[in-house]
């Protein structure tokens, strides 16, 4: 095998865990997003031998400062990069005056961009070699002073430089990677010598010839000693160059073997590790003696192999942060935009403002905001790219960044504001590779959470400080939390005098309370008129161009540019239509009939679609639903495949495929549909997107009502062809387990990988709680082929351990839509059990205990366990995780608060009341802390503090804090936002409590109602609430109104959630009450029992509902008076269960136990008699 300097990351990289499953991954790096395992310690560097380097310097030194005259050793002495380009400047000036025309820069820029590289390298050595850097720019600068009045001579000497920058070795790279040997050191101490000695005779050679600068203009026969001067240092230096890249090698070669000996005996892997660096370092040594023989080959492979070397940990951390390049959605939104348009982008005092250094106070952000389809994005292109030109003619080599983002909606990838913060990271990488070691160490999964924007935009600070930086943010709007990204960067951009930024949204309310105090461009009409006019004209050439006759392109790009009421897009959907106009006489009818806006034009493209054959128009129909609700940008032969799937299929059939789908997209749909050059398929424009799912789409003709969207029903669709393409005969067998081999049978199978990532994601979506739905699930399940897909893909294709997680979370969520006693649900759930356990394990055994993604497995075990009811399991897992977060995070960070938080939950239903106060206190208290007391943390803590306060009885305290609670949601949320309403609703249920009828019911009816209002009576929530608000009417003395309502709650409750819903039972135990409270006995027994029988059979014995239900028919038997040996059983029951839950001293306990020594005793008094 031939050696390649790649090998040299995997000898420099840490040691990965061991693979301890043949379905596992083999390894996990920056690219699985949460693998948070703990870096190996690098062994120290290797002491640095200088004293060689020293006395090569010093003897180039003194030679070269006693050939100086005295006057010229201070230029020397002070010789820098900024030295240089003031000299540079001045000649340029000078030699302006003579010729326009003369480009200096062009030649000039490599070789000072190479010098740069080689200055940045010599900091490495500065400690023990402070003079080369100086000793290199004093020589350039001395040279050129020679050739300061000479024109041709100068330009000859910039064509030498130039040549010069074309043969240095990747000096700084090089210097970087191997900064502790002296081999090295002395290799690139030659080529130094090359250029100083090149500067050192050519000064020579002209100062010798005694002529004055104005006799040398011509002079051929004085400049040709000096091309043979130059010719012989480039020669020099071209023969080091292959000595640096040489040296390079073989000091890789020994640092290879020497980590390779310094690993660990104990790592169980080792032996595997040591073998592969013997048989790396016997190839490298064969390649080496090859490629001493083979000069100009091996020079062109070790080129080659440094770059794939230092570009395998920058692509992979560059993937890390943003799997996209922003910089692309760029480029393509800049071949979109038409010539002379955003002209004015240039001449605008507002963006000339934002980009001014020092900053102009108060114009640090500005938001540009515009309707739907009017040109923000190609904007947003045009500002970066003129921005871009502007400061490299103003600046030049300037030290100033224009980063980028474009928020898509149709884009996972480009939603949050997490990856906009990654997404200028990544930029900041691409364009400062030298922050990739500090980039790369804050970012360590051990030490950053993907779903924490607050610290990814910590490393975003860190990494650009001391650098000048224009931020603009694209579509905010379709951000899914905007405030987290908004709040930062105008926070940073007023404090920074280095950071300014531009936001283009809609004009969003929420976006515009943040907005208001900056200054702001609004995309008006007569703002973007001339862009108007100048696009439709190019549109209509472009496109239209068989209408031959200019005065009715004319009129086209008259009509449509008055009409287009500052909408780009529009303008584009309606030249879509004219193409398919083929008289004058339609031509013209078409523009008497302009359609207004942008609703009715998509109106009129559906009724377009509704002339095609009924087997188009259902091609057009799916792919329109189909991309809509994708869970990420379909590709075009996925798209192409999936119209293979049939429901009940059991083998792929490829001649279902799609035979040309570019050209369905192109014509059929091109108005609402574009391929990307990355061949995805999304919409043209969001609002085409929205137009499909909007009401404008219900109710109206059977056209329209054949492309309306409906979520739920296309998740659905979409989950049942997933499902039955994974369900495929081929698919019994295994699929490979390595990434690279599974990759390849993805591209052979273009709809695997999106199938195998995404079912539960559109299952959960689709909400589906229909027993054909529940059936196909558990076919797969129950079949071969998942397990093929749970140790293949799952396992390997999904991005991240945590995104395995939120695909088994996906699962259980929507399993948990079904009713417990549901057939096949309970296998649903223990299959998801057994894949969080075996998950958890697997993670464990391969990232250690204390890692961040196996703490978040052994988080949603603990969860799916207090869930299920396992309460003593889900506090042992749940204990265990507040032990690891707060060993990672110090016991007052807002994770450890969460943890605490939720083992104190646990706590609370195991009946450790004091215990699960205490913690409920602590959290409380560092939410306050952390977050401040009217924060939303700190106001669901006074919800937790008070229901354990209401369970221990401690009802006035539980009442000031639930009060302090609503009232916080009310002013951070608004009073009838759904979480104030939650919070309200215990407190009305508190009041019930205190007796306090008229006040829980006052309070009750107003949540209520604004749960009607907002959401209607058949919402979960709404019904949850109705229950509520018939108990205070009960408790009031309102018995026909509490049994009226708890009877429609019910009829509603069993159409929306089932029968066996807990909601259900809770609105029947309600009824039995009310049936007690009227003395109604044998009614309330009844619905009593068949509440009982139901939480019995849904929830368990062991679950609270179910005890409260069972003390509870034990009473209306205890009053009946007949069934005093059913109650004295019921009441044993109940003290059985308590005890084995919450224990023999809980207060629930302790009162059945009393009940139950009643029973007893009026039993043992009526045997007496």
């Amino acid at each position: 095998m031939r050696f390649t300097l790649t090998t040299l990351l995997k000898g420099k990289r840490k040691a990965q865990p061991k693979d301890i499953s043949s379905s596992a991954p083999t390894k996990c790096d920056l690219s699985t997003v949460d693998a948070a395992h703990p870096a190996t310690p690098k062994p120290p560097s290797p002491t640095i031998a200088t004293s060689k380097a020293k006395d090569a310097w010093t003897i180039a030194r003194e030679k070269y400062l006693g050939s100086l005259p005295a006057e010229e050793q201070a230029t020397f002495q002070h010789g820098s990069l900024d030295s240089v380009l003031a000299e540079f400047r001045e000649i340029d000036e000078a030699h302006r005056t003579i010729s326009v025309s003369r480009k200096w820069g062009l030649r000039m820029k490599p070789f000072l961009t190479s010098l740069q590289q080689v200055d940045h390298a010599m900091t490495s050595f500065a400690t023990v070699q402070p003079m080369p850097v100086a000793l290199i720019w004093g020589s350039v600068q001395l040279i050129m002073k020679v050739f300061k009045g000479w024109v041709e001579g100068f330009e000859k000497l910039m064509e030498m430089f130039e040549r010069i920058s074309d043969n240095l070795p990747r000096i700084e790279k090089y210097a970087n990677l191997f900064a502790h040997s002296q081999l090295l050191q002395d290799a690139i101490a030659k080529v130094y010598m090359d250029i100083i000695q090149f500067c050192m005779k050519g000064r020579q050679t002209f100062q010798g010839s005694h002529l004055k600068a104005s006799a040398l203009i011509g002079a051929k026969s004085v400049f040709a000693p000096f091309s043979a001067i130059f010719e012989q240092s480039l020669a020099g230096l071209k023969d080091h160059k292959v000595l640096v890249e040489d040296t390079a090698l073989a000091v890789f070669i020994e640092d290879s073997q020497n980590e390779w000996s310094q690993m660990s005996e104990e790592r169980l892997y080792a032996t595997r590790e040591r073998e592969k660096a013997d048989a790396a370092r016997k190839a490298a040594e064969a390649s080496f003696l090859q490629a001493e023989k083979h000069y100009v080959t091996s020079s062109t492979f070790y080129d080659k192999s440094i770059k794939e070397m230092k570009n395998t940990s920058f692509q992979t951390l560059s993937k890390w942060l943003c799997p996209t390049d922003p910089r692309n959605q760029a480029r393509y939104l800049r071949s979109e935009q038409a010539p002379g348009t955003c002209q004015w982008v240039k001449t605008n005092d507002k963006l000339a403002a934002i980009r001014t250094r020092p900053k102009i106070a108060g114009k640090d952000v500005l938001w540009i905001y515009g309707k739907p389809g009017s040109g923000k994005s190609v904007l947003a292109s045009a500002i970066v790219d003129t921005m871009q030109q502007q400061v490299t003619e103003q600046n030049g080599l300037c030290n100033f960044l224009i980063l980028p983002f474009f928020f898509s909606v149709a884009d996972p990838q480009r939603r949050s504001s997490l990856q906009a913060i990654g997404g200028l990271l990544r930029q900041i990488l691409e364009q400062k590779r030298d922050l990739l070691p500090t980039i790369k160490a804050l970012c360590e999964p051990t030490t950053i959470a993907p779903e924490d924007p607050g610290r990814l935009w910590d490393v975003f600070l860190q990494a650009t400080q001391g650098t000048d930086i224009t931020l603009v943010v694209d579509a905010l709007d379709e951000c899914n939390d905007p405030h987290k990204l908004l709040s930062r960067l105008t926070e940073r951009a007023s404090t920074s005098s280095r950071l300014s930024a531009i936001v283009i949204s809609r004009d969003e309310p929420e976006i515009r309370k943040e907005m208001t105090q900056h200054q702001s461009i609004c995309l008006a009409n007569d703002f973007v008129e001339e862009d108007i006019k100048a696009f439709t004209r190019y549109d209509v050439n472009s496109r239209l161009w068989s209408v031959g006759d200019s005065g009715i392109k004319e009129r086209i790009v008259s009509s449509l540019s008055e009409h287009a009421d500052g909408m780009f897009l529009w303008v584009r959907l309606m030249v879509d239509h004219l193409k398919s106009h083929i008289t004058e006489g339609e031509l013209e009818s078409f523009l008497s009939d302009l359609p207004a806006g942008l609703d009715n034009a998509y109106k009129r493209i559906l009724q377009r679609l509704s002339a095609e054959p009924s087997h188009l128009r259902h091609t057009a129909s799916r792919f329109l639903r189909w991309v809509a609700c994708a869970a990420r940008p379909l590709l075009i032969d996925e798209l192409s495949t999936i119209f293979a799937v049939k429901q009940g299929q059991h083998h792929f059939d490829s001649k279902g495929r799609l035979l040309a789908p570019r050209e369905m997209v192109s014509q059929l749909l091109g108005s609402l549909l574009e391929i990307l050059p990355n061949n995805t398929v999304q919409f043209v424009h969001l609002s085409g997107r929205e137009f499909l799912k909007s009401s404008e789409m219900v109710g109206n003709t059977e056209i329209l009502a054949e492309f309306h969207i409906v979520d739920q029903e296309v998740h659905r669709e979409i989950a049942q062809s997933s499902l039955t393409y994974l369900g495929f005969d081929e698919y019994a067998d295994r699929l490979p387990r390595e990434k690279p081999e599974l990759e390849k049978a993805c591209q052979k199978q273009p709809y695997l990988e999106y199938a195998s990532r995404y079912w539960t994601h559109h299952l959960k979506a689709s909400e589906s709680t229909d027993l054909a739905m529940l059936e196909q699930v558990l076919d797969f399940l129950n079949s071969d082929q998942a397990l093929t897909w749970l140790e293949g893909p799952a396992m390997v294709l999904v991005p991240s351990m945590s995104g395995l997680l939120v695909l088994q979370s996906q699962l259980n969520e929507w399993a948990s839509g079904y009713a417990e006693n549901t057939p096949g649900v309970s296998q649903i759930h223990n299959v998801v059990t057994r894949m969080y356990e075996s998950t958890y394990q697997y993670m464990k055994a391969e990232f250690g205990g204390g890692a961040e993604v196996t703490v978040k497995a052994l988080t949603y075990l603990g969860l799916l366990q207090y869930a299920r009811g396992a309460y003593v399991e889900a506090e042992v897992s749940l204990a265990e995780v507040v032990d690891h977060v707060s060993r990672a995070h110090g016991p007052g960070h807002n994770k450890t608060l969460d943890s605490v938080s939720n083992h104190a939950l646990v706590l609370q239903r195991l009946g450790k009341l004091k215990e699960s106060e205490e913690l409920f206190r602590r959290t409380l208290s560092g939410w306050i802390a952390n977050d401040g007391p009217d924060s939303y943390n700190a106001l669901w803590g006074l919800s937790n503090l008070a229901n354990s306060l209401m369970a221990q009885e401690n009802k006035e305290e539980a009442e000031m804090l639930l009060k302090k609670a609503v009232d916080g949601h009310s002013r951070l949320l608004g009073e009838d936002n759904p979480d104030t309403l939650r919070a309200a609703i215990i407190l009305s249920h508190l009041y019930q409590r205190m007796k306090r009828d008229d006040e829980a019911l006052q309070l009750a009816e107003r949540v209520y109602k604004s749960l009607v209002r907002q959401f209607g009576p058949d919402d979960p929530e709404t019904c949850e609430a109705a229950v509520i608000l018939g108990d205070s009417f009960m408790y009031a003395g309102r018995f026909a109104e509490a049994e009226k309502l708890q009877f429609e709650t019910l009829a509603i409750n069993e159409k929306v959630v089932g029968k066996e819903h807990p909601t259900y039972m809770e609105g029947m135990f309600s009824l039995a009450l009310i049936y007690r409270k009227q003395g109604r006995l044998a009614e309330a027994i009844a619905m009593c029992e068949r509440t009982l029988s139901a939480r019995r059979t849904i929830l368990g014995n062991r679950h609270p509902n179910t005890m409260e239900t069972i003390q509870a028919l034990g009473k209306l038997y205890l009053r009946d008076g007949e069934r005093l040996r059913t109650a004295e059983a019921l009441f044993g029951e109940a003290v059985e269960l308590m005890t084995e839950a919450f224990g023999a001293e809980h207060h629930l306990t302790v009162k059945s136990q009393k009940k139950l020594d009643e029973v007893r005793g009026m039993l043992g008094a009526l045997e007496n008699a």
